[in-house]
């Protein structure tokens, strides 16, 4: 790899960041691992919709409708930035900065299972994320279990189906309880409360040895808790998100062992 190529990709990454944007998805990569010594920088834009059903209270065993439902779109001016490495053989982790929800992020890729299908392959892989705000409204932590699959139906093109499952512990701001249920702020309700997280998406990329671009498509789903007026509303809060994501990718070294065992998995596949 030449310093020209090098710095020309850095600038591109850095264009590409002056002009992206980015809320919080989870799943911005495939089942695919980097290999032993390869890096990846990463930058990611997304946008995001979130919603919240009709809002209930209840009171002893009556049960009213009290808010209409609830929705924002949310796109930041600001880019996640990202950086994986490849420790052994199916095994990556990196860092994560999400500009437009502060969220740094750590996490760790397991690729469980690479088995060919005809021409192409199938990749399988697990995970940890953890993730804490450094600012924004909302505040909180998340941790994560990512799983995906992912189908290579050639050297360039492939497709991820993913799913996850995790906790979120949120900081959202106290509800003043003289104020009417119906006037707290939609991000306020949007926010949800402390527990389970679950949600998948599906992604579409393009890639070679130096560089990978991708689309990706995402929903989640969590529980929300307010109190007011001494009583208490429950309901559901629906995140869909989609975006783009390039990486740029470092080690020919390690990108040339990677394909020289794609080449050995061809030659040891069984014929049609």
């Amino acid at each position: 790899m030449t310093m020209g190529w090098t710095a020309a990709r850095l600038g591109a990454a850095l264009v590409f960041m002056a002009t992206s944007a980015c809320f919080s998805p989870v799943h911005v990569r495939s089942a695919r691992i980097l290999a032993v010594g390869e890096h990846e920088i990463g930058i990611a834009m997304a946008g995001a919709q979130l919603k919240a059903d009709t809002v209930k209270w209840y009171n002893g065993t009556s049960t009213d409708s009290i808010k209409e439902p609830s929705a924002q779109g949310k796109i930041s001016g600001w880019p996640e930035l990202a950086y994986h490495y490849g420790i052994i053989e199916n095994l990556e982790a990196g860092l994560r900065l999400i500009g437009g929800s502060g969220l740094a992020e750590v996490d760790a890729n397991y690729r469980l299972l690479k088995t060919p299908l005809g021409s192409m392959h199938l990749h399988l892989s697990t995970g940890v994320i953890f993730g804490t705000a450094l600012a924004d409204e909302t505040g909180g932590k998340r941790a994560l279990v990512p799983l995906m699959a992912t189908i290579d139906f050639n050297e360039n093109w492939g497709l991820t189906l993913a799913g996850h499952l995790g906790y979120r512990w949120v900081t959202p701001p106290p509800v003043d309880p003289n104020l009417a249920i119906a006037n707290i702020d939609d991000l306020r309700w949007l926010v949800g409360s402390d527990g389970l997280t679950y949600g998948g998406g599906l992604s579409a990329d393009w890639r070679n040895d130096d560089w990978i671009a991708r689309l990706f498509f995402e929903s989640s789903f969590w529980h929300g808790e307010i109190g007011a007026q001494n009583k208490v509303s429950t309901y559901d809060v629906t995140v869909m998100q989609g975006g783009f994501a390039v990486g740029f990718k470092f080690g020919k070294d390690a990108a040339a062992l990677r394909k020289s065992h794609d080449d050995l998995d061809s030659l040891t596949a069984p014929p049609k």
